[in-house]
């Protein structure tokens, strides 16, 4: 496994023999390979919600504890439940959300969570208008 790396051609038909990879500073090497496993994704999509949603460096969605960290990014006198973004009411789950476990199944879970904070906070919402 090689880290910071990029491949940017495969060699062989109809299975690899060898790859070209690329590292940070952009020096290509031919290595042996006889299969490749291509790991999709990386960087979150999260810029279009800059200023108004806190991200980490890193453009990952903080949320919960987390933001309790940053002074200024919670209003609320109440903490942040789990999955809670810096604005109350709308949750992140999967991989765009900061500490994520970047695993299918965990996003699965932490969506079927949302769902259940949703109702939570909508409860609660509902309670302090009454």
């Amino acid at each position: 496994m090689r880290t910071a790396t990029r491949v940017i051609a495969a060699h062989g038909n109809p299975r690899p023999a060898s790859v070209t990879v690329a590292d940070r500073d952009g020096h290509a090497h031919d290595l042996p390979a006889q299969a490749m496993y291509v790991l999709i994704g990386g960087d979150p999509l999260t810029a279009g919600v800059e200023g108004w949603l806190r991200r980490d460096d890193q453009g990952l969605l903080i949320t919960g504890p987390d933001l309790e960290r940053d002074s200024g990014w919670w209003p609320l006198t109440r903490d942040p439940l789990p999955l809670e973004s810096s604005q109350p009411g709308l949750f992140v789950a999967g991989d765009v959300r900061h500490g994520a476990n970047e695993r299918v199944a965990s996003a699965v879970g932490e969506g079927a969570m949302a769902i259940a904070l949703v109702h939570t906070y909508l409860n609660e919402t509902r309670d302090r208008h009454r």
